[in-house]
């Protein structure tokens, strides 16, 4: 379950929503079943597998969190990069999956020797905006984090949680 690094970033954002509906079938569930280990509507799992709308990136996450996949970066050189943020007491599984993409984008930034301002041009947000994103105090868009994994040369791919 790969995406592929040629694409534009709103392809990329696509592809993890298809390849979700591709392990749900995969796995034999109805949108009934994973709707409700997902904690989700039905109709709200219908639009977003048929592209009538798109998912938050929490959502999103709880989706491939039912299904047992996570999000993992991998990045130029074929490495798969997964950090391991520190549950926070109260908060949602899908928050720290969350803190861990970010911190491994924050890392590729760092070893980029990128400055947040470049990053953030490239990306089409603004410094405190990604800034905010690195920090976990916003949640990007599905769209903003395809271009900000493109900008730093990685993708993100599903991976089964082990």
């Amino acid at each position: 379950m790969d995406s592929r690094n040629d694409a534009e970033p709103w392809v990329l954002a696509a592809d993890w929503v298809t390849r979700l509906r591709e392990a749900r079938m995969e796995a034999g569930h109805t949108q009934e079943i994973l709707a409700e280990s997902a904690g989700v509507e039905v109709a709200t799992l219908s639009s977003w597998e048929t592209g009538r709308r798109i998912p938050s990136l929490r959502n999103l996450l709880k989706v491939g969190r039912a299904l047992q996949l996570r999000l993992v970066v991998v990045e130029s050189d074929g490495a798969v990069r997964v950090a391991k943020a520190p549950a926070v007491v109260g908060e949602s599984g899908e928050n720290d999956d969350i803190r861990a993409l970010v911190a491994v984008l924050r890392e590729a930034r760092q070893r980029s020797r990128k400055t947040l301002d470049a990053l953030a041009a490239g990306v089409g947000v603004s410094a405190w905006s990604l800034a905010q994103f690195e920090r976990s105090q916003l949640h990007p868009r599905l769209i903003v984090l395809a271009s900000w994994a493109l900008e730093l040369g990685c993708v993100l791919r599903w991976q089964p949680i082990v």
